[in-house]
């Protein structure tokens, strides 16, 4: 039964909250990166992702920096954008980093975000992705000589930012490439 004088019945109330609920948790869920598209990862990439990461961490104590705040959202979109550089080439040259000349940057860009391509083409006898089992000492190579390209390869130092920033890593194996994004996204993002 309707309510005398325009008032609003108690399962108007209870739908309105519900709806407002449902959305702000929505909200929240896809900025955690928990309603993006994840495309499964390969165990290769997720290995060499955990050793890119000891390498980072490495890197930045040495600067004096605590651990990278990593951030899942961020994580996802940076590798997507690494995917989409392995299959499109983005390099022709074996080993580089940064964004290549001649093009209006990356797919993914955000204001708040950078990121930092880099491409490391491996010629280790160890390293064979069609086996699946590389050693753990060959990706810790892998993962410390692109680190190395990352540190040194942009024109902002992203792997030096502090951690008022999120950080991400995304990596694409292509046979003997792999493609590294290190993305950094600020907290307001």
């Amino acid at each position: 039964m309707a309510p005398a004088g325009g008032r609003l019945s108690l399962l108007a109330i209870g739908t309105i909250f519900l709806v407002v609920f449902g959305a702000m948790h929505a909200g929240v869920q896809y900025s955690r990166g928990e309603l993006l598209e994840r495309d499964p990862a390969d165990p290769l990439e997720e290995q060499l992702r955990a050793e890119l990461w000891v390498a980072v961490n490495a890197e930045r104590a040495d600067r004096g920096l605590d651990p990278a705040q990593r951030d899942a959202s961020v994580r996802v979109t940076a590798q997507s954008t690494a995917g989409q550089l392995a299959a499109v080439n983005y390099y022709e040259e074996p080993t580089a980093a940064g964004i290549r000349a001649g093009t209006d940057g990356l797919p993914n860009r955000v204001g708040l975000c950078d990121q930092l391509p880099a491409k490391l083409t491996v010629d280790h006898p160890g390293w064979t992705t069609d086996e699946g089992d590389v050693p753990a000492a060959v990706t810790r190579d892998v993962a410390r000589r692109v680190t190395e390209l990352l540190a040194t390869g942009g024109e902002v130092d992203l792997v030096g930012r502090t951690n008022t920033y999120k950080h991400g890593i995304g990596v694409a194996v292509d046979g003997d490439a792999v493609y590294v994004v290190y993305r950094t996204c600020n907290l307001g993002y």
